[in-house]
């Protein structure tokens, strides 16, 4: 291989890094905000679990619904291992009901408090059956 092929390469290379970069960056700064604007503007409701399962070794996701004004509304996001699941099966845990946080100014985001880990995330006192 040429040098002039070798540095085309590491140039490709560089460029796809830091637009990975950037996409990791944006994701967790809109994650944040996100975050910060359910914080500030808080409400609560029962939501229900839709799917549950994982997308990697130890990495798992929660789908699910829940109603603001009339609207159904359903969302997703990482959690640890819920109780209601095994490693292997995670049909134990569908249509259970658990409170659902959210922005009042946008209902869309939100995020199931099934575990401490997500009560903490808000600074919301964890349930005594979840320590």
């Amino acid at each position: 291989m040429s040098d002039k092929t070798f540095n085309i390469i590491k140039k490709i290379i560089i460029l796809a890094l830091l637009i990975l970069a950037f996409f990791i960056i944006r994701s967790y700064i809109i994650k944040k905000w996100d975050r910060e604007e359910i914080s500030e503007n808080k409400a609560f409701v029962k939501g229900n679990i839709v799917e549950y399962g994982h997308s990697g070794i130890s990495y798992h996701y929660v789908k699910y619904s829940y109603e603001v004004n009339g609207q159904n509304i359903e969302n997703r996001h990482g959690i640890t291992l819920l109780p209601c699941a095994t490693i292997t099966d995670f049909s134990g845990c569908i249509g259970l009901e658990y409170w659902v946080i959210y922005s009042k100014l946008n209902p869309e985001k939100s995020y199931l408090l099934a575990t401490s880990f997500e009560y903490e995330l808000f600074d919301l006192k964890v349930p005594d059956e979840m320590k």
